[in-house]
């Protein structure tokens, strides 16, 4: 069976997706509740970032992740740093292992005030957090 987000992905990549692309958790039909992540996890949903999401107000936390692709500069990634930093809202910043090297000590003392960053998140537990909800 061709799901129908591989006919979706059809104009854009070759490529044939197998299965559902979202654990049905997230697809609003309640069908099954414990659904939440993709297949075989390596990494445990208790991540360090949910508990610091859990002490924090709903609505109140902006979520900046660029993925594996995204290769930044040191001083694009200061940049981010400050414009979180100075945002005024707190936030969990997903930076890479390969790129924590990139950050300076001062930035990453200055985001501390405010901020959580960590090298990997269950992005769609954060994304459907009630910190960072809508």
């Amino acid at each position: 069976m061709i799901s129908p987000s591989s006919q979706c992905m059809a104009p854009h990549a070759c490529a044939l997706t197998i299965g559902p692309t979202l654990p049905s958790f997230y697809l609003d039909d309640d069908r099954l509740p414990s659904n939440k992540t993709y297949g075989f996890n390596l990494f445990s949903s208790t991540a360090p970032c949910m508990a610091w999401l859990d002490s924090q107000p709903p609505c109140s936390v902006v979520f900046a992740s660029y993925g594996t692709v995204a290769d930044l500069e040191p001083t694009q990634l200061e940049e981010i740093g400050n414009g979180l930093c100075n945002s005024g809202k707190q936030f969990l910043w997903v930076v890479r292992s390969v790129d924590e090297h990139k950050l300076s000590e001062e930035l990453r003392g200055k985001c501390k005030e405010r901020g959580l960053i960590v090298s990997w998140c269950p992005q769609l537990e954060v994304l459907s957090h009630k910190a960072t909800g809508i």
